[in-house]
């Protein structure tokens, strides 16, 4: 991951991305667009050019294809870049269940439920016979995702609301049915039916 604000990469990027994407292996692609995401570097463009790269990632490992997956969901561009996000999910589907980790598991469903969200649907394919569901085992995953429930940051801001008038509203609330997701893509305080959401430290 890139540590750093890196603008000025982002940019020669942004310019020359598509020659740049065109030479590197499909690891070095998987880092950058991790790494941009993880900075909040949503560049329509670069994104863009990383999904005309995205037969040399497709030929990689599974944690370099669910990380570019993850890092397509948080960008909020499944819906623009649908047909590059569904030739990687297509490849992930393919693959055996037990051979992703956990992390992988739940950067798949965070990927799922990121490209719901854009009105996307991801479906989830079983390939079993060599040992578990994926449908079982993602979900698994983001039941064992943890978010340590609200700060007391949070607790103080959901305090101040309440002294200033405001109510009608949750705190570590899904935006999905049933539970869906555990405690993944939860949002820190929300009116459900205003269909308001306030996210106070992070995403």
């Amino acid at each position: 991951k890139l540590k750093y604000d890196c603008p000025r990469l982002v940019h020669a990027l942004a310019g020359s991305g598509g020659e740049i994407m065109g030479s590197c292996t499909g690891q070095a692609i998987a880092n950058t667009t991790l790494g941009l995401a993880s900075l909040g570097y949503f560049n329509e463009e670069i994104f863009e050019k990383i999904g005309k790269s995205v037969n040399v990632v497709i030929g990689r490992n599974n944690q370099v294809i669910c990380n570019t997956l993850w890092a397509f969901g948080i960008s909020g561009l499944i819906a623009k870049d649908e047909e590059t996000v569904r030739m990687l999910w297509d490849e992930a589907m393919k693959r055996p269940p037990t051979e992703f980790t956990s992390e992988n598991l739940t950067q798949l469903e965070m990927a799922r439920l990121f490209a719901r969200s854009e009105g996307v649907h991801l479906e989830v394919v079983d390939d079993d016979g060599s040992g578990g569901s994926k449908r079982n085992l993602m979900e698994r995953a983001a039941a064992n995702f943890t978010d340590n429930a609200a700060t007391r940051f949070e607790r103080n801001i959901a305090n101040d609301l309440k002294r200033f008038g405001f109510s009608g509203f949750k705190t570590e609330i899904t935006p999905f049915d049933n539970g869906e997701g555990g405690d993944l893509l939860k949002i820190d305080i929300a009116w459900k039916k205003e269909k308001v959401a306030l996210e106070l430290d992070g995403p």
